[in-house]
């Protein structure tokens, strides 16, 4: 990969995530006017995420949270950079949250 395939995946990777961002906050907007309040598992739509694959690190966006619904845990949908996505459960989401901290700023908290 060049360093114009990454800068276009850095691009579009910063696009999903601003697009994933408005849908959620129209939605929460929707909600607070029909009464009901947004769950702090919706805030985490639209942050980044890194995560190992075959020995590379690869860069996500949040882009959607599926509560849980019956027998099925809640997820959140992960968008990557190379076009490949996932769901995450909560324990996935969180460690995937803290190595792009790592990587990135060389922090492990997470906000």
């Amino acid at each position: 990969m060049d360093e114009s395939d990454e800068e276009f995946n850095v691009s579009a990777l910063v696009e999903i995530a601003a697009s994933a961002a408005r849908r959620t906050r129209r939605a929460r907007r929707t909600r607070s006017m029909q009464g009901n309040t947004t769950s702090a598992a919706e805030d985490f739509v639209g942050k980044l995420v890194m995560k190992y694959f075959g020995g590379q690190v690869y860069a996500g966006v949040v882009s959607r949270y599926d509560p849980e619904e019956g027998d099925s845990k809640a997820q959140w949908h992960i968008n990557y950079d190379d076009g490949d996505e996932e769901d995450m459960y909560e324990d996935e989401l969180n460690d995937s949250m803290q190595l792009y901290r790592r990587l990135t700023t060389g922090s492990e908290n997470v906000s």
